[in-house]
């Protein structure tokens, strides 16, 4: 699907062709070397260490978006893109109607454009996250994946890009982070349904390898595959 020239596109292309051009730059590859578009993942640096992916989204000249598993710098990622967002700095700083357009792509990076309008970056910083208000929420501004999950569930349109992979599960990193004392006890009657996801899910099987819940159906040493 194309999209056209997305406002500030020609800001962040000239920005880019003005730190990269005849320089020699290293590239790191993560999980997998080609997201669902056919295009190269890799994060660049320049000779001097910096990361461009992260200084293109402190500059606001781009936006997270990740293709799980191609996850490693996520929650840097969110971090450089929150500060950039409250600060108003490069795209977050358009006009209410020229951020909807840039962030609407049909892809789950919805900006709130069906409808009326978003409010700008800066009108609802006040906002608490479980408000659903804010426009300016990253999974960041979460602690819990259930908190982050009901905020979506508000509006699955997505407009804060809480669920990248469209699975229907926001901030799938928070779930992993849940600490074991959280997590339903070994002893207890499990089954894959008691999870939300596959990391809970293979966190609870390590800790006994001898599978009472039939966790790892088919012995592979992954439980709960079907999980996301």
């Amino acid at each position: 699907m194309h999209f056209g020239t997305q406002p500030y596109g020609h800001e962040a292309s000239a920005f880019a062709k003005r730190e990269l051009e005849g320089e020699e730059v290293r590239l790191e590859l993560d999980v997998q070397k080609i997201d669902p578009y056919g295009r190269l993942l890799a994060y660049v640096y320049l000779p001097d260490g910096e990361m461009f992916n992260e200084t293109l989204l402190e500059e606001g000249y781009a936006q997270v978006a990740t293709f799980p598993p191609n996850v490693k710098y996520q929650e840097r990622f969110l971090e450089a893109q929150r500060e950039a967002r409250e600060a108003n700095r490069g795209l977050w700083g358009l006009p209410a109607g020229e951020l909807c357009q840039q962030t609407d792509r049909d892809n789950g990076i919805g900006g709130g454009c069906s409808g009326s309008e978003p409010e700008s970056p800066a009108a609802s910083q006040s906002a608490s996250p479980g408000s659903g208000g804010d426009s300016n929420l990253d999974c960041a501004s979460f602690e819990t994946h259930e908190e982050a999950q009901r905020v979506f569930e508000q509006d699955p349109s997505d407009p804060h890009y809480l669920d990248g992979d469209g699975d229907g599960v926001a901030c799938e990193e928070l779930a992993e982070n849940q600490p074991d004392d959280q997590l339903p006890s070994v002893g207890s009657d499990l089954d894959c349904a008691s999870f939300a996801t596959h990391e809970e899910a293979q966190r609870v099987f390590e800790q006994d390898l001898s599978d009472p819940h039939y966790l790892d159906g088919d012995g592979d040493g992954v439980a709960c595959e079907e999980l996301p």
